[in-house]
């Protein structure tokens, strides 16, 4: 007899293609059904919905609530394959261990990727462009983004509703209203966003705010290290109970640095081991510090080309090698 056994059906591909039919089976590149929610409705957790190459209209919602889903374009780069919606949102998932990658999200409202109740999520390679909101996190923590770009979102490139300990890898925020954002807290959109770690992103021409994090509760701050804030209105980051740092990155044409926390046990935030280029407002409050290995520069970093987005450092720049660890902002 068979006692005390287990089996589990293997993890399944489910494919869409512009040429597909959603009568279709999915279970390959030839029975491919022509929708992403058709292939998601059809998935179990632990499965794959692999998009091929084209823009694919959404209309509605496509919807997840199970966690472990897989769910990513079949092409290298994130705007081979597109998903483009006009007055709706794209993509709304829930639970666990959810993986989204290769894919760009355009045009959606209120917000192109809506995470709730969602730790663990893994957001690779994709491209938010032309969105209210680019992506929302909302309780969902310790998820990891990275490789992506932001691009001209008309509220955010991503707002944080108590979504803490996330990371954020090579990134960039280009010309949104605000990059990161969890809101004032008088507009009902604020969240605890402690212990977010955020490392060689680029910050480039938001209107408003590089990034308004508020740490709200006891914890840790927010921690920036070997980022780029470039033409930025402001670049905040404010905790109530824990500051921030940010160090070894660099400040060009920034309006303001309003870098602080209200914590009078532990009062510093603090920027450290970073150059400061053409910056008209540094401190936010009397509980900031900009340490000596921030320098205050009259020499700019010699980027490649930063009107077309190309924050490179050539050879000869002269803040090669000038962080406290080594590396090179």
């Amino acid at each position: 007899a068979w006692i005390g056994l287990a089996w589990n059906a293997p993890a399944a591909t489910w494919y869409v293609a512009t040429g597909g039919n959603d009568a279709n089976s999915g279970v390959s590149w030839a029975p491919a059904v022509a929708t992403p929610a058709a292939a998601v409705a059809l998935a179990s957790m632990g499965d794959t919905v692999m998009i091929s190459n084209g823009t694919y209209a959404v209309t509605s919602p496509i919807t997840w609530n199970l966690g472990m889903l897989t769910i990513r374009g079949a092409g290298a780069n994130a705007a081979d394959t597109v998903l483009q919606a006009s007055a709706s949102r794209i993509l709304a998932l829930g639970g666990v261990g959810n993986v989204v990658s290769n894919l760009q999200f355009k045009g959606a409202a209120p917000d192109a990727v809506y995470i709730v109740n969602g730790n663990n999520a893994v957001i690779g390679n994709c491209d938010f462009a032309s969105n209210a909101y680019g992506l929302v996190l909302s309780n969902s923590s310790y998820c990891a983004i990275s490789d992506s770009v932001f691009t001209n979102n008309t509220s955010a490139g991503v707002w944080l509703r108590y979504s803490q300990y996330n990371t954020w890898e090579d990134c960039r925020f280009l010309r949104n209203k605000t990059a990161i954002h969890n809101g004032e807290p008088t507009d009902g959109r604020k969240g605890d966003s402690r212990g977010q770690t955020v490392a060689r992103c680029v910050f480039a021409h938001q209107s408003a705010y590089a990034a308004y994090l508020i740490a709200d509760r006891s914890g840790t701050g927010v921690l920036f290290n070997h980022c780029t804030f470039f033409n930025n209105q402001n670049i905040v980051t404010y905790g109530h109970y824990a500051g921030g740092v940010i160090s070894n990155s660099l400040f060009v044409g920034v309006a303001r640095i309003l870098h602080q926390t209200t914590d009078t046990a532990n009062p510093w935030s603090y920027v450290a081991s970073s150059l400061i280029h053409a910056v008209s407002r540094v401190n936010g409050s009397t509980r900031t510090a900009v340490l000596p290995s921030a320098v205050i520069s009259a020499t700019g970093p010699s980027f490649v080309d930063p009107g077309q987005d190309d924050f490179r450092l050539y050879a000869d720049s002269p803040v090669l090698g000038q962080t406290v660890d080594g590396k090179n902002f």
